[in-house]
């Protein structure tokens, strides 16, 4: 029947990253994570769908490297819904002929609390990738034996990776640079060392006296 077997798979804000959920034709209700009211373009609500999906995309801009990690999730997440759905639209058929009210009501409920909880789910993941991939670096654990801060009070010492960029932009940054910053061979190697030593000034002390100045800027 119509009502059991139309169904839309609905995600929100960027749809690379985005759950999809999926809502059956006769659904006679809007989740509370989706409905109007819950959160806007100007006010956050951890109940929103919208913000759950948009936090963690805007987490993950800037930090790429992350985005399969995401995508992967998400896939899995709407591989489990199909697996879900059999069962569900089963036990709705099964009651439909007597009493359809109560079947679309039964996918209503199914459905809504659903899509509720992909919204929670995704704040839930936000948390772990601001956990593991916090101020550039990626953050695990050091297993049962890592070593800590002096006890409870001062908390685990987590195994600390720096991944930097992939291999590619630092490639792209050679070749967009160029040789717009390398130092010229100065004919001079006397002079040259003057002219490093004076870009050092203030940094560390020289270890012999700089000559005259018209000499350096020459």
């Amino acid at each position: 029947p119509g009502p059991l077997g139309g169904l839309l798979w609905f995600g929100v804000d960027d749809a690379t990253f985005s759950v999809h959920a999926p809502f059956h034709g006769g659904t006679t209700r809007v989740p509370e994570s989706l409905a109007d009211g819950t959160g806007n373009a100007l006010s956050f609500s951890s109940k929103s769908s919208f913000w759950a999906f948009n936090t963690v995309a805007n987490f993950v801009y800037p930090r790429w490297h992350v985005a399969p990690e995401v995508i992967k999730r998400a896939a899995e997440a709407e591989l489990d819904f199909a697996r879900l759905l059999q069962d569900e639209e089963r036990a709705a058929l099964a009651v439909y002929s007597s009493d359809p009210t109560m079947a679309i009501k039964y996918l209503t409920d199914v459905d809504c609390a659903r899509a509720d909880k992909v919204a929670q789910d995704e704040f839930a993941l936000f948390g772990e990738l601001m956990v593991t991939y916090r101020d550039g670096f990626k953050i695990s654990s050091q297993g049962p034996d890592a070593p800590d801060h002096g006890g409870k009070q001062g908390g685990v010492v987590p195994h600390v990776e720096e991944p930097g960029y992939q291999a590619s932009w630092y490639d792209r940054i050679v070749k967009d640079t160029g040789l717009r910053y390398k130092v010229p061979q100065m004919a001079s190697s006397s002079l040259e060392q003057n002219k490093l030593r004076a870009l050092k000034k203030g940094v560390s002390e020289p270890s012999e006296p700089l000559t005259e100045v018209g000499e350096i800027l020459v």
